[in-house]
């Protein structure tokens, strides 16, 4: 069985395009089944069933940008003709592993924690944003910031302070989750009352 980085490699670098599709499919796969396992683990530390129906519109939108990732890493490694096409798709690769995989987890833990406030009613959650030490300014000032599980962190558009005077401008979609740049290694808390 190929790893997930060689399907990266051979989807970058192939022109059969029925491949790329077979190919892309594989990968997309990959990080709904991250989805999925997390789901499964999140779940278990709950104490509830994995056995639910999440938002499904979450989960396509997600499929649908990480589509769109990998075709714009492929479009990238094939534009640049003269650079080493086997390293260039390690690196874009690893990157979308750490951001968009990390992402894949979180969602799914946003979607659990969603349906433990359907079983039980009482329990109220919310989600935290808890940021890496050593992280960058826009981490740093997002650090502690608080919201419901359908609320995201930072809306698009919104600005916010940074410890340096200067301000920041999300000009990206709103962030559901704790990454505001690629290779983030901020975390989600939950906060269960």
């Amino acid at each position: 069985m190929k790893s997930v980085s060689n399907i990266a490699l051979e989807y970058t670098t192939t022109n059969n395009e029925q491949k790329q599709r077979e190919l892309l499919l594989l990968l997309v796969s990959y990080f709904l089944t991250l989805y999925d396992m997390e789901k499964e683990n999140f779940a278990d530390e709950l104490g509830i069933s994995s056995e639910f129906v999440e938002d499904a519109q979450i989960k396509f939108d997600y499929m649908k940008k990480i589509e769109l990732t990998l075709q714009n890493m492929r479009e990238t490694v094939q534009s640049e003709k003269d650079k080493d096409s086997e390293a260039l798709t390690a690196l874009y690769f690893n990157r979308i592993l750490n951001t968009d995989g990390k992402k894949a987890k979180e969602l799914a833990q946003i979607e659990t924690a969603k349906h433990l406030t359907r079983l039980d009613r009482s329990k109220k959650i919310r989600k935290r944003w808890k940021a890496f030490s050593g992280c960058c300014d826009v981490c740093r000032a997002m650090d502690g910031v608080t919201v419901a599980l359908d609320e995201p962190f930072m809306y698009q558009g919104q600005v916010v302070e940074l410890s340096s005077g200067e301000r920041y401008i999300n000009n990206y979609a709103a962030m559901d989750t704790p990454n505001a740049h690629p290779n983030d290694k901020c975390s989600i808390e939950f906060i269960i009352e």
